[in-house]
């Protein structure tokens, strides 16, 4: 990164207007550390939607480009990769992102912080995910809707880049469910955020 971020700086380097533009105006360089690429790549394009970058170049066709879809109208939404956009039809679309193969990494990574079902058809009983947590299993009623709505509401925030909003109800939630005794689900709580912490400190 400091390589690539310096060589625009480089003097006698031709380099496209836009970028000579961005360089002559730039007064400072953040950056945030990710975990792996995956990650890195789902924060990238919060950060573009919630900032729209005045020199960032819009993807072009970008019909062709994997999206993820959270399927927000269902009763128990599912999150998964598209290249299809339906219009109105209820469901949440992130993206585009350029490449289809960190996409899939970083779906695994959500899947583990954010566990919901996978099947396009609810069996009547739980399937391998439920067992090893990464589905809270609806199929079989081992979750009420509004608990599953939840992780959800979760979900969208960390794909929104909004994290600060997400470790505050994190945190509301696991401080509720130790009043309510509900240790187990404090501890849950209390693992998210410690794993949203641990993201933004690297």
């Amino acid at each position: 990164l400091r390589k690539r971020a310096s060589s625009y700086f480089r003097p006698g380097r031709a380099l496209p207007e836009r970028i000579r533009l961005m360089a002559l105006k730039a007064a400072d360089i953040a950056y945030v550390r990710a975990s792996t690429e995956a990650e890195a790549l789902i924060y990238e394009n919060s950060l573009i939607k919630q900032l729209a970058p005045r020199y960032n170049v819009a993807l072009k066709d970008d019909k062709s480009y994997p999206r993820l879809k959270l399927t927000i109208s269902e009763k128990f939404p599912r999150l998964f990769i598209t290249r299809k956009i339906v219009v109105n039809d209820g469901a949440a679309y992130y993206g585009p992102y350029t490449s289809a193969k960190l996409l899939k990494e970083a779906l695994v990574m959500l899947r583990q912080m954010f566990p919901l079902r996978t099947c396009v058809k609810m069996p009547k009983r739980v399937c391998l995910n439920y067992h090893i947590k990464q589905c809270p299993g609806p199929c079989a009623e081992k979750v009420d809707q509004a608990s599953y709505m939840d992780t959800v509401l979760e979900l969208k925030l960390f794909l929104e880049g909004n994290a600060p909003e997400l470790i505050k109800h994190l945190t509301a939630k696991m401080l509720g469910a130790s009043k309510k005794e509900d240790y187990e689900e404090a501890l849950r709580s209390k693992a998210r955020i410690e794993a949203l912490s641990s993201m933004r400190e690297k």
